[in-house]
């Protein structure tokens, strides 16, 4: 569930309780006030039939025997009729609504029937009574008038009291509906301090997490994980935040094996600060300006270091260079180290923070016997496909490509003399000596029956292929001891050098082997470099090596 489904539900939840809340109360409102309105209909109409049978009693009472009799002789029946209706109303109403006191609406009825048969007896006017008799119904119409009255008093008290009772009971009533709705409320209060604690928890804990995990990620532990359970807004940045510290555990390495491979460089490398000042130089670097310069490196200016040719002012400047520059190591020394040095810009959103700068000797290769410095490729295949690759990342490197066919010239003339197998090992002992004479990034692989090829991994100028194809020819003109025989090669060495002959494998090796029969062809050189020059696949003798 997302998560503003979750605090609307909430809000909802919220509204919900406080309407059940509302319509509670209300049908508790309503439920007392029929109570209470079905006990006032229930009483008052008997307090009021006995108000009126006592207002009816004693108005008939004084009418008849009052000393000024109120009631005309022709009213005087119809107001006797009218007490009998007043005792019987009154009756009726208690037999039909409070059955438990019919004992008392009977005396009451009796009392006012004896009432009215006394005023009866004096309000008729055909019948001479005596003084006695007259004063003697009188007197007991009062007593029967005194104890309607008294027994309506008794009766008006019951139903008071039975009035106030259900006052009591509905005011009881009152008071547990509310005490319900308040304990409804504090319920529903409880709820959405839960609800709204559970829902605050909800989204703080995984944020609280993300943040301890952010600062994990900072201090390069890139294996902090989020991992949160759900299907909300929140899960899903979990799961992305797991999945991008997921990738970068796999694509960044740490800082300490950054700085072990920044040292196990065998090139010198520095980092330059915005302002051409070295903030950092490598163990190969140190080693560079040995002997040249006395002192760390760090916090010298890039133009105390480097001395730049060719009418250069300043080694960096606002591009990216690609292209090896070549430029000398200032000392005091009679012959400055030449160093070829590649820098590339490092920006950041505020502009330009800097370069990294890549340094490399540029007396390099010199032979060196049982150094075994270059890697040793099996067969044709496996020198094409290094050599693409090399050629792949050639655009951004800046630097060139050289690729070598040395071709043997007596091969078939040593596999007579000495065998095939002995001629096989030879040949193993002529790519050794050629890898002593590179570096350990270049190649060397069995190129043909009668050559081999090389690949030099990074050359700063193509003439340099030059005094490379010398010393390679150098070293092997050095005899080869099989058993107490000296022998001595005759070799040949074609070169090409990309990007200027070609960024293709196929055509830059084409290209090396054209040289190579050129050399054989001419008879008096040992190495030549193919140069192209007007159209496609035409080529030119340049500077022989030898």
């Amino acid at each position: 569930m997302r998560l503003k489904d979750k605090i609307l539900i909430g809000y909802l939840a919220m509204v919900l309780l406080l309407v059940a809340m509302g319509v509670l109360g209300l049908l508790a409102m309503r439920s007392i006030q029929g109570e209470f309105e079905s006990a006032l209909s229930r009483t008052y109409p008997v307090i009021e039939s006995l108000q009126h049978l006592r207002l009816q009693a004693n108005r008939v009472t004084l009418g008849i025997v009052g000393e000024r009799p109120l009631t005309a002789r022709a009213g005087q029946s119809e107001a006797l009729h009218a007490l009998q209706a007043a005792a019987s109303r009154y009756h009726a109403l208690v037999r039909r609504t409070f059955p438990d006191e019919r004992e008392m609406a009977a005396r009451i009825r009796l009392e006012a029937e004896a009432l009215a048969s006394d005023l009866r007896d004096l309000a008729q006017p055909d019948v001479a009574l005596a003084v006695g008799d007259r004063r003697l119904l009188r007197e007991r119409s009062q007593r029967h008038l005194e104890a309607l009255e008294s027994l309506v008093d008794q009766a008006m008290a019951g139903e008071r009291a039975e009035l106030g009772e259900h006052r009591q009971e509905v005011l009881a009533h009152a008071t547990r509906a509310r005490l319900r709705l308040m304990a409804l409320g504090a319920v529903a209060a409880v709820l959405a301090l839960v609800g709204g604690w559970w829902l605050t928890r909800r989204i703080t804990r995984p944020v609280e997490r993300l943040r301890e995990a952010t600062e994990q990620v900072g201090r390069g532990e890139f294996d902090a994980r989020v991992r949160d359970s759900g299907h909300d807004e929140l899960n899903v940045l979990a799961e992305s935040f797991d999945h991008m510290t997921a990738e970068l555990a796999e694509t960044v390495v740490s800082r300490d094996d950054l700085e072990a491979v920044v040292e196990a460089i065998s090139d010198g490398l520095l980092v330059v600060s915005p302002e051409g000042v070295i903030e950092r130089a490598n163990s190969a670097m140190r080693v560079m300006c040995h002997g040249a310069l006395e002192g760390p490196l760090a916090g010298r200016s890039v133009e105390e270091v480097f001395e730049c040719g060719e009418g250069r002012a300043h080694l960096l400047g606002d591009y990216f260079l690609q292209e090896g520059f070549e430029c000398t190591i200032r000392s005091d020394e009679e012959t400055p180290r030449r160093v070829s040095v590649t820098a590339t810009m490092i920006r950041g959103g505020d502009g330009i923070r800097g370069w990294v700068m890549l340094v490399r000797d540029r007396r390099g290769r010199s032979a060196v016997p049982g150094a075994g410095h270059a890697r040793q490729l099996a067969g044709p295949e496996a020198i094409r496909e290094h050599l693409a690759t090399r050629l792949s990342v050639l655009e951004w490197r800046g630097r060139n490509v050289g690729v070598l066919v040395i071709g043997l010239e007596r091969r078939g003339e040593l596999e007579q003399m000495l065998g095939q197998q002995v001629c096989e090992g030879l040949v193993a002992r002529i790519a050794e000596r050629i890898r002593t004479v590179l570096r350990p990034d270049d190649a060397v692989a069995d190129w043909s029956e009668e050559s081999l090829a090389v690949v030099l991994e990074d050359v700063a100028s193509p003439r340099d292929m030059v005094s490379i194809g010398d010393t390679l020819v150098a070293a092997l003109d050095q005899p080869f001891l099989i058993g107490a025989h000296e022998v001595r090669l005759t070799v040949s060495v074609g070169m090409s050098c990309a990007p200027q002959h070609g960024q293709q494998a196929e055509v830059l090796l084409a290209c090396a082997e054209t040289a190579l029969r050129c050399v054989r062809a001419d008879g008096t050189r040992r190495c030549m470099m193919y140069a192209e020059s007007g159209g496609r696949g035409s080529t030119r003798r340049v500077r022989s090596g030898r």
